[in-house]
């Protein structure tokens, strides 16, 4: 039975007067299957999500504002009308903080975390550790290997002394001077990306934030984190099911790919 099938099937369903379906099940060798029309009908589904635009704009204000993104905050709040919901204490610090990390200037970076709270890197030394292991990382992308060197056995040598991980995690950042682009031939030139960057500026973010025991991460994020805990949860169900994945794409899946038998 495909999915066409099984819509057929669950016609009767309907519900004209509440405008959702109720949700239906059609049993194929002992697991139940809920197709996504039926899903996306079902009362507080999606649908009731999409008719509720305040919700979602409170959704996407907490995140641009608990993420940073200050400007982008100020124009989503005056375009939809939707007021700040969170505090924006240290914002414009966290701006500027992120900002120079994502320049490169990991100096001014420190810098400012300094200026803003000396206690946030005492409270956080893998954040303090990272940082510093992308100043490094920055040295080896301008080219200057000697002065890499220089930095590694004087700023960071202790850690990896102390740190088993933080060890590798150097060597691995030292393995970078050993091509001459290694933006592009080393296995770890994922380092040099931008994605690195912003995983680095987003551990920063959450770092200040718990400093100053503000939330760390932003409703959006707290959704998501719950969505995939509840479809990690549903794979030991026997009710087949549709499921977003990859999560950050919100695509559904096939519910053959999802089909758990008794």
């Amino acid at each position: 039975m495909d999915v066409e099938d099984m819509e057929s099937a669950s016609g009767s369903a309907e519900n004209g007067d509440a405008g959702y379906f109720e949700p239906a099940r059609v049993l194929i060798d002992g697991d139940a299957i809920v197709t996504i029309p039926e899903w996306l009908r079902i009362p507080y589904g999606t649908e009731k999500m999409k008719d509720n635009k305040m919700e979602l704009n409170s959704l996407v204000m907490n995140y641009l504002l608990m993420e940073g993104y200050k400007d982008a905050a100020d124009a989503f709040s005056r375009e939809s009308n939707t007021p700040p919901n969170v505090s924006r204490s240290y914002l414009e610090e966290r701006v500027q903080i992120c900002m120079a990390v994502r320049n490169g200037d990991i100096v001014e970076a420190l810098r400012l975390l300094n200026a803003l709270d000396s206690g946030i890197m005492e409270s956080f030394p893998n954040v303090y550790f990272k940082l510093k292991r992308q100043q490094l990382i920055e040295i080896i992308r301008s080219g200057d290997y000697v002065k890499a060197i220089e930095f590694a056995q004087l700023d960071l040598a202790s850690f990896g002394e102390e740190n088993k991980e933080y060890l590798n995690l150097l060597e691995e950042s030292m393995a970078l001077m050993i091509h001459s682009t290694p933006a592009k031939s080393s296995p770890f030139a994922h380092l040099m990306t931008k994605a690195h960057v912003e995983s680095l500026c987003n551990e920063l973010n959450s770092a200040i934030m718990s400093h100053f025991d503000l939330p760390e991460c932003s409703g959006l994020q707290r959704m998501l984190q719950m969505i995939g805990f509840c479809q990690k949860s549903l794979t030991v169900d026997p009710t087949t099911h549709y499921a977003m994945s990859p999560l950050g794409q919100m695509q559904f899946t096939e519910f053959s790919e999802l089909c758990v038998s008794r």
